[in-house]
């Protein structure tokens, strides 16, 4: 167990087991929270990577199978929800967080009719890492 931000935090997302941690790609244009998004989730028990395009995301994404796909919307442009469909028919079971400073209502509609998670900018760190422990919790229930 790892505290961040005096938060305990569950290695693996919380799983205890010796499975392989969980995969998370995380694509996002900003350095500096691209940088504290990896070690946040990195202390939390992930195997986290990233990209901070989406050339670069779909070249990752294709030698590697992921559990959580986070994507910053001004990361990914203006055909976000294409990004995310053929990423799904690729990895279908793939859980996806929309992040942004501002997503306008039909961005945030559209996203959820697709069933991407939305975060709203700023969030603490953590919010993060217990927004996708809720999130595969949920998947594997």
């Amino acid at each position: 167990m790892h505290q961040i931000w005096g938060m305990a935090l569950q290695p693996n997302g919380g799983d205890m087991t010796t499975s392989p941690p969980r995969s998370i790609l995380v694509l996002e244009d900003d350095d500096s929270l691209l940088s504290l998004f990896l070690k946040v989730l990195q202390k939390a028990g992930y195997d986290a990577r990233s990209a901070d395009n989406e050339p670069h995301a779909n070249s990752v994404i294709a030698q590697k199978k992921f559990d959580v796909m986070v994507i910053d919307l001004s990361a990914a442009g203006d055909q976000v929800f294409d990004f995310v469909a053929a990423i799904r028919t690729r990895q279908p079971d793939i859980v996806v967080i929309l992040i942004s400073g501002y997503a306008p209502d039909e961005i945030t509609h559209k996203a959820r009719s697709m069933h991407v998670d939305v975060m709203d900018k700023p969030f603490a760190p953590d919010e993060l890492v217990k927004r996708i422990n809720s999130l595969l919790a949920a998947r594997a229930a």
